[in-house]
C-alpha cells in the first residue's frame, strides 16, 4: 500500500497507466480531503464529467 504522501513527494509514482485502480482511504486529515476533492473536481471538469448544481 502507498501512502498519499509518497505520491505527492514523488517517492512513488502513483498509478502507471489507466488499467490501474487507485483507492483512497479518508482517515479524517483535513489536508488530505480537501487536496483529493480538489483534484477529484479538476478531473471530472477537464474530461465533462458530473454536473454543476446550485447551492442557492
Amino acid at each position: 500500500m502507498t501512502e498519499l504522501a509518497d505520491v505527492l513527494t514523488g517517492h512513488h509514482p502513483g498509478r502507471r497507466d489507466a488499467a490501474e485502480t487507485t483507492v483512497f482511504t479518508s482517515v479524517g486529515l483535513p489536508s488530505e480531503d480537501a487536496l483529493t476533492c480538489d483534484l477529484l473536481y479538476h478531473r471530472a471538469r477537464e474530461r465533462g464529467a458530473g454536473r454543476e448544481v446550485s447551492f442557492d
